[in-house]
Parts: structure tokens; C-alpha cells; sequence
């Protein structure tokens, strides 16, 4: 039944020879040279250097956690966007001591692992657990009303933004106050287009 609801990606590149690239990069601790397309309309091809540390999948799409030269954060390119590998050098052979963690990545991330890693607190008058379901570790820091609770999570903003935009007026995100501003604007903008 599975097979049968299969809908492959539209105008998709040659996944399964990249795949094969991308895990021998990574078994041989190279750096790759590639071309990646983002998904912004508009944006030009542009060239990265970056050493693959894994490749996972989630949400539909192969994703390669790489360590980009002289940076010490791991930056996510989708499988299906690196559009040409150009050259493979030979990378840094010691792990950091900070490597990729994926079991992290499942914990902070909803939807999307874009934005920044945002620690941010919302009342909830929906049920509690569904909310606590979506932001794994998060926590109930005190009731606030007769049918709300406060919720402290952690998560990158704009995959925790789609899920709590999704709850409507059930949800009012409080702190940090860098966040609701972000939030009240997104509200604003799609208030604007109806």
C-alpha cells in the first residue's frame, strides 16, 4: 500500500548516484565542492565547500548535515538541490567534538530546521499534550487561566512558527521578545492578503 501512494518529486535530479557520492564523501571524511540551488524563486546556483558529516531523511526530502570551512555550526543542504558535485578534496580526518547530533536535530526541529534555535514561551488553551507532543523536551511552567497553560519549548523559529500559526488564537506566544514581534508581523501580513 505504501508503493502504491508513492508520489515521486517533481523534475528531480539523479538522487541515487548523489546519495552514492555524498556517503563516500563521508566515509572517507572528504570535503566536496558542489553547486546547490536554494528554494527561493529567483536565487542563482551558487558554489559551496563543505565536509558531509550525514545524510538522513525527513519530511519527504534526504537532507546532508556539512561543516562549511572556518564555521563550527552545521548547516543542512536537501539532497535534491545539490545540483552538481565539481570536486572532492581531502577534509579534515578528526571528528569534532561537536558533531552532528541528529538525535538533537529530532528534538528542536519542526517541519523546518531554518531560523534561529530559539528558546520561547506560549500560552496554550488547547490540549497541553498535543503541544508538548510537537516540541519534544519542552515543559508546562504553570497554569495561567481556567482552560491555559504557559509552555516553555525550544525549537528554530520559523518550523515552530508554521505549528504554532496552525493553533490560531488557541496559542499566544509571549517571550522572547524578539520572537513576537516576528510572529504578530507573519499575522499582520497574511491578515493583509485577505
Amino acid at each position: 500500500m505504501a508503493q502504491q501512494s508513492y508520489l515521486p518529486l517533481a523534475n528531480h535530479p539523479v538522487i541515487l548516484e548523489r546519495m552514492a557520492q555524498i556517503l563516500t564523501a563521508i566515509a572517507e571524511h572528504q570535503r566536496l565542492t558542489f553547486d546547490y540551488q536554494t528554494g527561493e524563486i529567483g536565487d542563482p546556483v551558487k558554489k559551496h565547500v563543505a565536509q558531509p558529516e550525514t545524510l538522513f531523511f525527513d519530511n519527504a526530502y534526504f537532507y546532508v548535515a556539512m561543516c562549511r570551512e572556518h564555521q563550527t555550526k552545521y548547516l543542512l543542504y536537501r539532497l535534491d538541490r545539490i545540483v552538481d558535485i565539481t570536486a572532492v578534496h581531502a577534509g579534515d580526518c578528526h571528528r569534532k567534538m561537536n558533531h552532528y547530533s541528529l538525535q538533537d536535530y529530532r528534538k528542536q526541529t519542526y517541519l523546518l530546521a531554518m531560523g534561529d534555535l530559539t528558546t520561547f514561551r506560549f500560552k496554550c488553551r488547547i490540549n497541553p499534550q498535543t503541544a508538548l507532543d510537537r516540541f519534544p523536551e519542552s515543559k508546562m511552567i504553570r497554569q495561567t487561566g481556567d482552560n491555559e497553560v504557559l509552555i516553555e519549548a525550544r525549537a528554530y523559529e520559523d518550523g515552530a512558527m508554521l505549528w504554532l500559526l496552525g493553533q490560531g488564537a488557541n496559542i499566544e506566544v509571549v517571550s522572547p521578545t524578539s520572537f513576537v514581534p516576528k510572529f504578530r508581523a507573519n499575522l499582520v501580513a497574511t491578515l493583509e492578503q485577505y
